[in-house]
């Protein structure tokens, strides 16, 4: 409490401060029991010689907003309280809402990012998998019947042209 009244100018530190709130709290009451200039005062006992006694008014958004109802609006006090503490729990809904969106996409995009790791590791994997097919089948038994079974095939195909050359020359003879 001390320190919300350092923080005024000079001329009104020294003097009266009345703080106006829209609902009793007990730690700021307790706290400016000890400090013979400040005085805290419900928002719903508001009046102009309290105002006119002294030198600075501290009124939170909220009791702005009360004095607004009661006096701009024509609500009564009562219909003015109730109306703040829904607005306050919209607000504190809203935000709690806007927490749990913030919390959702925090999660989704670890989600993304622990997809995109298994990704590569799987992309990694299959790589991997796929090298040591291939240096396998370099080395193996079966990558030396390929090799022969070409080779084998190429001697095939010569000798058949050498046959379709020598039957293509004999008929050229006769």
């Amino acid at each position: 409490m001390l320190d919300i009244l350092e923080k005024l100018p000079v001329a009104v530190r020294d003097g009266r401060v009345l703080m106006m709130l829209p609902q009793r709290d007990e730690n700021i009451v307790l706290s400016t029991r000890n400090i013979p200039t400040a005085k805290v005062q419900h928002v719903s006992s508001i009046n102009v010689i309290e105002l006119l006694k002294h030198d600075c008014v501290i009124m939170p958004v909220k009791t702005v907003r009360w004095i607004e109802l009661v006096f701009g609006e024509g609500l009564s006090a009562e219909e003015a309280t109730r109306k703040i503490a829904e607005e306050i729990e919209a607000a504190e809904t809203t935000s709690v809402g806007d927490e749990v969106a913030e919390e959702a996409e925090s999660l989704t995009e670890e989600t993304a990012e622990e997809t995109s790791i298994a990704d590569e590791q799987v992309t990694a994997s299959h790589e991997e998998e796929d090298n040591d097919q291939a240096s396998a089948s370099a080395e193996s038994p079966t990558g030396e019947i390929a090799e022969e079974t070409s080779v084998a095939d190429e001697q095939i195909t010569a000798s058949h042209e050498e046959e379709d050359n020598d039957q293509a020359s004999a008929s050229t003879d006769k």
